[in-house]
């Protein structure tokens, strides 16, 4: 994958130009041992989807992690998850444990700039990022934060630790006919008891989960964090953002369930996209749903920050 190499003492990754995306993230945790967090699509080296454009470049690049503004699909911008996730990005600084990149948006477009710092932790098997943007005008965009991670062989043993959240909520249509059994638009209080179309709940609190291929539920006010505690691994892998610029979180479970170039049933993975949204449409902004916090406000000229990070430890009993 060509990009340019972030190096630490506790870890290692590829950055690259198209949509400043952070790929194959390794943390070192000591004694001998490492986790790779990310899950990485299969058709990263296939000439035959890396060289057709009718495929979104982000598209063709997924897995790892990458920011998107504005989220989702939007009559803002054509492109889904923004320009900016699929336009080649231009080298500031590459300094020693950092990568600093930016992004200058079209003419026209609301969104001036976008700029990305990845910063290696010294010391910790940590990686700290900054997002800023840049806006033309005044305006409030929904956005989001787009990490892929692993999901494990075995059923039930990837854990997943919330941090307090107001209320969950399937995606209100479809996600995919004849393939999702999550109810559609049903709401839930706990991840491990979620409503089916057949009636019978399912846990996501433990994944991953029999019997679901490809969902979507967002979760509602969420306090800033995800840890993601790994049995078989031994590992615990902790996300954490500022709740004012992202004050909810959608979960997308993707096991083998899209069928369609470039999937064709092979990619595994669990998104935890901290999001400024109602899930990744803003048509579905109807009376249903509370316009609190799923957009972000902008001024124009302004530059507007936020900063998260990605951690990693083994745990105790491993």
């Amino acid at each position: 994958m060509q990009g340019w190499t972030l190096t630490w003492d506790r870890g290692r990754a590829v950055v690259t130009p198209a949509g400043a995306m952070l790929h194959h993230l390794t943390f070192d945790l000591g004694n001998g041992r490492s986790v790779a967090p990310f899950a990485e699509a299969a058709w990263h080296d296939e000439p035959e989807i890396q060289g057709d454009e009718t495929l979104a470049q982000h598209l063709r690049l997924l897995g790892g992690e990458w920011a998107c503004v504005p989220f989702g699909t939007t009559q803002i911008d054509p492109g889904h998850h923004g320009y900016g996730s699929n336009a080649e990005w231009e080298l500031v600084e590459d300094g020693e444990g950092t990568i600093h990149l930016a992004c200058a948006f079209p003419a026209g477009h609301p969104v001036e700039r976008l700029e990305r710092r990845i910063r290696g932790v010294p010391g910790k098997a940590a990686v700290e990022f900054s997002l800023r943007v840049v806006t033309r005008i005044d305006c409030a965009l929904p956005i989001g934060l787009h990490p892929i991670f692993k999901l494990p062989e075995t059923t039930g043993t990837l854990h997943l630790e919330p941090a307090p959240f107001e209320r969950g909520q399937v995606f209100p249509e479809p996600f995919q006919p004849g393939v999702s059994r999550l109810a559609t638009g049903s709401l839930f209080s706990r991840l491990d008891a979620v409503d089916t179309l057949d009636g019978e709940p399912v846990s996501l609190a433990a994944l991953p989960a029999p019997g679901l291929f490809e969902e979507l539920v967002q979760l509602w006010k969420l306090e800033g964090s995800i840890a993601l505690r790994d049995e078989t691994a031994g590992t615990r892998v902790r996300f954490e953002w500022d709740k004012g610029a992202f004050p909810h979180c959608l979960l997308w479970i993707s096991q083998a369930g899209r069928t369609a170039k470039p999937w064709n049933g092979r990619f595994r993975g669990l998104g935890i996209e901290p999001v400024a949204s109602a899930f990744d449409r803003t048509d579905l902004l109807d009376g249903s749903f509370s316009r609190e916090g799923v957009s972000q406000p902008f001024r124009a000229g302004e530059p507007w920050d936020t900063r998260y990070r990605i951690s990693a430890e083994a745990l105790a009993s491993a």
